[in-house]
């Protein structure tokens, strides 16, 4: 089923990470996941504080980027709810745009909702109250506990040995289960363990089956439950091993793919996905490092800011997440090599045909091999951008952190704390009542004895300014080998794209770069690019080097030559 993702502005700049998560469920409960580019906050925030028209723009906006789809889902309530039910009454006195809306807003869901639409799982319908329950912590904690046991047992647990492991999960700690609505006064005999079992029961998160040869019941844990029961691992844990894994199964991947005959191209979209993944968890822990910037201002005395500090700060990011991120079993190790198995791909092209006739005979004719290679690519890219944006906020932290300290420790026995003093007074008084009272208590003339020496400042002996000079650096020039090289290496344009560029310019079988007329720096790239693609073993076009004299057109300057179509 395919479902357009309306990734409201909340989510997006405040809790990526529930996002994340949101993706991850309807990926695994099979859903094929649309998120239009085009989209932007539903206009709730202006029409909540009386700015209808304002809103407009943004209404508009997102009814065109969802009228079309099967099914929306927004992991914000308060959105779903403005698309679905209040769109139609500010568009009122628009009817092409109200009956858009309208027709939109049978497609709106918001993501805990079920009515309407048909996943691949039958989810019973009192499987959400979970999420409502006043005992919702210790049912979530009991489901982690039961799926622990349940990964070493062959199919299922018997219900005695679920009881035993609650039993011995809260035989430490003293819990207080408050009633739910729906439990009766045979219920509440039962001890506490039985209690949260049988809720667990009543409202899908764990199943009965009866073994009827032998009279025992046992228990297994359903299939959309599974899904939501290792998300709660995932939250209850750290990610960072997840970096660690994703980067391993990345490199493990490409080069099965690059060596092994056997595999197919699901082979290396499987690298893509765990290149993505890779970014969506170093993005997440971005956004948790900038949290602590908001409680880093929050700290009034210096006991506490440093508290703050070593206890958050460094104990949750830098001892647990950047230290290790930089210094252990990280991506800069496996970087170079991926780079370089992407790029021995992409140049044997005998090796790319093959993967090729493979796709074709499997029919496999989606994503083209070399899409692919830069897709994860660029995936790479961006992972080196993120953590070139890690190290800076947490430099910036770090200084951040080190002035509010020495603004702290400024007391009152100096005369930094009293200026200081001083200046928040003033911000919180009558700035002209302050400055009066001050002026009438502090003495602010200097006084100073004249001398001859007073005004003497010594010359600091002058410095030869070329006998500083750093060596000049010698550069040699690049031979045809080295920019072939380099031009492998950095590649912008595919095959296909220089192959277009000829055929584009080619006039009876021969392309003239006399009769050329370049306008931009892609077109002399790609004219550079095939000159290089013409040098090829197998290429379709070969070079006819005669005069080689050099032309100069619109700030470009390349040689005189001539392409020709060869007849193989």
């Amino acid at each position: 089923m395919k479902i357009h993702l309306f990734q409201q502005c909340l989510i997006d700049m405040f809790y990526p990470h529930v996002g994340m998560a949101g993706v991850e469920v309807l990926e695994r409960l099979g859903c094929d996941l649309v998120v239009p580019k085009k989209q932007v906050c539903c206009g709730q925030m202006f029409t909540n504080s009386g700015y209808n028209d304002a809103a407009m723009d943004a209404i508009k906006n997102t009814i065109e980027c969802f009228e079309n789809a099967d099914y929306v889902v927004s992991m914000s309530g308060s959105c779903a709810f403005a698309i679905r039910d209040e769109y139609q009454h500010f568009l009122e006195g628009q009817p092409e745009w109200q009956q858009r809306a309208e027709k939109l807003s049978g497609k709106i869901y918001e993501f805990t909702e079920r009515q309407g639409m048909q996943l691949r799982f039958e989810i019973p319908e009192g499987f959400w109250s979970l999420f409502r329950s006043v005992n919702r912590e210790t049912y979530i904690e009991a489901l982690m506990a039961i799926n622990e046991e349940y990964q070493y047992s062959n199919y299922f647990l018997t219900r005695e040995a679920c009881i035993q492991v609650l039993r011995d999960l809260y035989m430490k700690k003293q819990i207080e289960l408050k009633r739910e609505e729906d439990e009766t006064e045979f219920d509440m005999l039962e001890t506490p363990s039985a209690r949260i079992l049988n809720w667990l029961i009543r409202k899908g998160w764990l199943k009965k089956i009866e073994d009827y040869n032998t009279l025992v019941t046992n228990i297994v844990i359903p299939d959309y439950a599974a899904i939501f029961v290792d998300a709660f691992e995932r939250l209850s844990t750290e990610d960072l091993e997840e970096t660690e894994i994703y980067i391993q199964n990345v490199y493990a991947t490409l080069f099965s793919f690059k060596n092994d005959p056997r595999v197919n191209l699901n082979m290396l979209r499987t690298a893509l996905i765990n290149t993505r993944r890779l970014n969506k968890a170093l993005q997440d822990m971005l956004h948790n490092m900038d949290k602590f910037f908001a409680r880093l201002l929050e700290q009034q005395f210096y006991g506490d800011l440093l508290k703050e500090h070593l206890d958050g700060y460094v104990e949750e990011i830098v001892r647990k997440k950047y230290h290790i991120l930089k210094t252990s079993d990280n991506f800069y190790i496996y970087k170079t090599d991926i780079k370089e198995c992407l790029r021995q791909m992409r140049d044997d092209e005998e090796w790319i045909e093959k993967i090729r006739e493979r796709a074709r005979a499997t029919g496999d004719t989606g994503e083209d091999v070399l899409e692919l290679l830069d897709m994860i690519e660029r995936g790479f890219d961006d992972i080196e951008h993120r953590i070139s944006n890690m190290d800076k906020e947490h430099s910036k932290y770090v200084r951040a952190t080190v002035t509010r300290l020495n603004y702290l420790l400024s007391g009152e026995s100096d005369t930094k704390g009293l200026v200081i003093q001083l200046l928040n007074r003033m911000s919180e008084d009558d700035y002209e009542e302050v400055i009066q009272k001050t002026g009438e208590k502090m003495n602010l003339s200097l006084v100073e004895i004249l001398s001859e020496k007073s005004l003497y400042k010594r010359r600091k002996n002058r410095k030869d300014f070329v006998s500083q000079m750093a060596p000049e650096e010698e550069v040699d020039d690049l031979d045809r080998e080295d920019v072939l090289r380099l031009n492998r290496i950095k590649r912008r344009f595919s095959k296909k794209q220089i192959e277009e560029f000829i055929e584009e310019h080619i006039e009876k079988d021969v392309l003239d770069t006399e009769k050329l007329s370049l306008t931009s720096e892609e077109d002399f790239e790609k004219l550079i690019l095939a000159y290089d693609l013409s040098t090829r073993k197998n290429s379709k076009y070969k070079t006819l080097e005669e005069d080689a004299e050099t032309i100069e057109k619109n700030g470009y300057r390349y040689p005189a030559l001539k392409f020709v179509r060869r007849h193989l």
